[in-house]
């Protein structure tokens, strides 16, 4: 057992009004909590081939590199080969930095989802020289936008879970795009895993 506790904390159980059925996979079998529907859940045989990351910018004290990389590895193992990442700081980068570090194990394909080619035009400088590395480091890149334009962000989360087959989230039960894009994927039967 990985002794994590899979109870759904505050922000998940907000989440739990997203979903009609609920599948959590034992703690000894899950390397992060499973809230969707319990047909397409992986316990349940799902074939899932591409995973769409969402989560917020800022990084709360209880998120987990280790529990990221874990959550990450058994999606792959799992059979998930495409991860498609928006590329804002936090969440977004903190996950392509793992699935690039996962590659030189798998065959994992990273596609950059960038909303406007402005995106990091403002980052601070770590988080500009972060995005640029990765940016370089994916196979592919879809940009959606030459540059920002209102409703960009929420078209290119939208653009990521209508190709994708699961969602890895981390939420915080936060308004915004996060959760927004939780329930997008929730109104499209896709699997949503929370971290």
């Amino acid at each position: 057992m990985n002794g994590w506790d899979l109870r759904p904390p505050k922000a998940e159980q907000l989440a739990l009004d997203f979903v009609e059925a609920v599948s959590v996979r034992p703690a000894e079998e899950a390397d992060c909590a499973y809230i969707g529907p319990a047909d397409r859940s992986p316990a349940a045989g799902a074939d899932a081939s591409a995973c769409a990351v969402t989560g917020h910018r800022v990084l709360g004290a209880e998120f987990s590199r280790d529990r990221l990389r874990a959550a990450l590895r058994s999606l792959a193992e799992g059979g998930v080969r495409t991860f498609f990442c928006g590329m804002a700081q936090g969440f977004d980068l903190a996950c392509a930095d793992e699935i690039l570090s996962l590659r030189s194990e798998m065959p994992l394909r990273l596609i950059a989802c960038v909303p406007c080619a402005d995106q990091a035009d403002r980052y601070p400088r770590a988080a500009r020289e972060q995005y640029d590395r990765i940016l370089a480091a994916c196979d592919d890149c879809v940009l959606l936008h030459d540059r920002y334009c209102h409703g960009c962000m929420f078209e290119r989360n939208r653009y990521m879970v209508d190709r994708a087959d699961v969602l890895l989230a981390y939420f915080q039960g936060r308004r915004g795009g996060t959760g927004y894009t939780v329930n997008y994927a929730k109104k499209r039967g896709i699997p949503v895993f929370f971290l």
